[in-house]
């Protein structure tokens, strides 16, 4: 029960909320050449109106340019566990562009 409701408090906060959606796939192609600055990738599943296995963008998370620089290699890291093991990835994100803003790992 405490799980239930510590997860309810996680989905309902406002971190979770800006997001235009969020959806569940796998990682089909990574396209690395920008990072650290962005990368680019494709998954199997439709992500609001971006539709699968259109171009999703991360530009990555937090309060300094080199900080965003690390998330997206962190990121990188995850978006190539999903592509090369088939685990599935939870992206939330924005129609706008199609953004992502932030990364899970689902097993």
């Amino acid at each position: 029960m405490r799980k239930i409701l510590w997860l309810l408090a996680v989905l309902a906060s406002p971190a979770f909320a800006q997001y235009d959606w969020d959806v569940v796939g796998k990682v089909v192609r990574v396209e690395p050449s920008f990072v650290p600055d962005h990368l680019n990738l494709r998954i199997d599943a439709t992500a609001g109106s971006c539709t699968a296995g259109s171009w999703l963008s991360y530009t990555g998370n937090g309060s300094t340019e080199q900080d965003r620089k690390d998330s997206v290699k962190a990121a990188y890291a995850a978006f190539l566990v999903s592509l090369l093991t088939g685990t599935s990835i939870e992206v939330y994100g924005y129609n706008s562009g199609c953004r992502i803003g932030q990364v899970h790992v689902v097993k």
